[in-house]
């Protein structure tokens, strides 16, 4: 993989932190050349982790959908990781949830789920699995497009039977 070792902040300025997580923070930024909003995750470069990391990267960087959030680009700068994605106004689908204060009607569930099939299913014809699917893992768009995002855990199907078997996600989510 190759990242680009520029420094990212010549290209990108980040506007607000969007979220934190145990493997780092997802900002809402600016492209310079453009103006246009997109998402960055910055994660630290702790070395070990690159592998996996660039593993990530690589499956985003192939995975081209309307159901699917898009990767941009990605630079490895000052022991930091940024990967560059787009942007998706709406939020996560449990951010809406949590800040509504109100569950979603039935139409409103629907299309969420159809646009999480149709992205599933875009996995599955790449013989690949999300295996961390869930209310914080589908983006919406400004115009209501549901997408997956965050494939960190995701796995390849011709990986070894036991990498896909391994319990992973979010506990909570995962059904029996």
């Amino acid at each position: 993989m190759n990242f680009q070792l520029l420094d990212p902040n010549e290209a990108y300025e980040l506007v607000e932190l969007l979220g934190e997580g145990s493997y780092g923070s997802v900002y809402r930024a600016k492209q310079k050349s453009t103006r246009n909003n997109v998402a960055i995750k910055i994660l630290p470069d702790s070395g070990d982790d690159l592998n996996s990391l660039e593993q990530e990267i690589e499956f985003l960087r192939r995975l081209c959908s309307p159901y699917v959030v898009s990767y941009i680009e990605s630079f490895l700068f000052d022991h930091e990781l940024w990967i560059v994605m787009e942007y998706c106004a709406g939020g996560s689908v449990s951010d809406l949830n949590n800040v509504s204060k109100s569950t979603f009607c039935e139409p409103e569930l629907q299309a969420i789920i159809a646009y999480a099939i149709l992205g599933l299913n875009q996995l599955h014809l790449r013989q690949s699995i999300h295996r961390d699917v869930k209310g914080g893992n589908i983006l919406l768009t400004a115009n209501g497009w549901a997408k997956l995002a965050d494939f960190g855990v995701s796995a390849q199907l011709t990986d070894t039977l036991q990498k896909r078997n391994t319990m992973i996600g979010t506990p909570f989510w995962m059904g029996k």
